[in-house]
């Protein structure tokens, strides 16, 4: 799977970010409404219940990224215009990582 190689290779790389594109605005709530994004998360269990098909991929491997030290996943549109500037710049859902008690990331 792309996605999970992507992921790997972020990691690998200490990349900061990681935008793996896809043919939907990003995680829906509901699949057929796509006012239903859910726009932020930081663990990807949390969108797992919402993932289906093919996104289920991507969003393990968006939890495989930040597993490995990537700092910010985008699983944005890759429709759109501009789509991994628009990704990076927080279009689509982004999950991110939060540093712990211990100042390193969960």
């Amino acid at each position: 799977d792309a996605d999970r190689l992507a992921a790997t290779l972020a990691g690998a790389l200490d990349a900061e970010a990681l935008v793996l594109l896809t043919d939907a605005p990003g995680v829906l709530r509901d699949p057929e409404d796509p006012a239903t994004l859910v726009p932020t998360a930081t663990d990807h269990e949390e969108l797992m219940p919402h993932a289906q098909g093919r996104m289920k991929l991507k969003v393990v491997a968006a939890g495989e990224a930040l597993a490995r030290g990537v700092r910010t996943v985008a699983i944005a549109d890759g429709r759109r215009v501009k789509p991994v500037g628009e990704a990076l710049a927080g279009a689509g859902e982004q999950l991110r990582a939060e540093p712990n008690a211990a100042g390193s990331l969960a």
